[in-house]
């Protein structure tokens, strides 16, 4: 793969402290890995009281500069898209590439592929410099105040591998096709419940729900298809 330079924004309709903006340099190594910097800078915060900040979950140390290495998936990842990808003249107001040697900003038609390629490379360098904990989520049973956990999910995204485990021990890992899906449904879900509920309080009635990396409250739902959320459901017993 040519090396490539990524210029990416988050949406005009997203508020601070949560907009940001991205650029990122990638290559391919010898050792067919990709080679990374990035710097993830938190936009239009500067007449947000720190306060207001911390409430939303943020702090004002959130910026992210870092080189490293993810493997080789990722590499096929950009690869895949670039081999279908098609372009504009100019770089469009979201995403714009710099490709090889050409100092030109090129727009990518394939906007949403880009995006949701984006989002989940970030989250992939956030994870392997070690400035944030892999997405995980525990099923168990609420009863009063104690919650009885009995599996989990854990979303890995330097590997693109999801891997499940139930609390006797059964372990499964997930490749990429899985992991991109389930973890994918879950952000879904979450947004869906936040519309209607405050997810971060401790539910008032008993049963069985997921605990998100130990802060969000979503309750079970047996309708969920998938092999990840299948695999848990033939393990646990309800």
């Amino acid at each position: 793969m040519e090396k490539i330079t990524i210029f990416y924004q988050t949406a005009i309709d997203i508020p601070p402290p949560h907009s940001f903006s991205v650029k990122a340099e990638l290559q391919n190594s010898s050792k067919n890995e990709l080679l990374v910097k990035i710097e993830q800078i938190f936009t239009d915060r500067g007449e947000i009281p720190k306060l207001e900040i911390e409430a939303e979950g943020f702090s004002e140390e959130d910026d992210f500069v870092w080189e490293g290495k993810l493997p080789s998936v990722w590499l096929e990842q950009f690869e895949k898209l670039l081999s279908v990808t098609s372009f504009q003249d100019e770089g469009g107001p979201r995403i714009g590439l710099q490709i090889g040697n050409d100092q030109s900003i090129k727009g990518p038609n394939e906007v949403r592929s880009w995006i949701l390629l984006i989002e989940e490379f970030i989250q992939a360098c956030l994870e392997e410099s070690g400035k944030e904990q892999a997405m995980e989520v525990v099923l168990g049973r609420l009863e009063k105040n104690n919650f009885y956990d009995q599996a989990r999910v854990t979303w890995n995204f330097p590997e693109r591998k999801a891997f499940a485990e139930t609390i006797n021990g059964e372990s499964k890992s997930f490749a990429d096709s899985e992991w991109s899906g389930s973890q994918r449904e879950m952000q879904d879900w979450i947004e869906e419940e936040a519309s209607t509920q405050d997810m971060y309080q401790i539910p008032k009635n008993k049963g069985w729900f997921w605990l998100l990396n130990g802060e969000i409250w979503l309750p079970f739902q047996k309708s969920q298809t998938g092999e990840v959320w299948n695999w848990i459901v033939e393990r646990v017993k309800f």
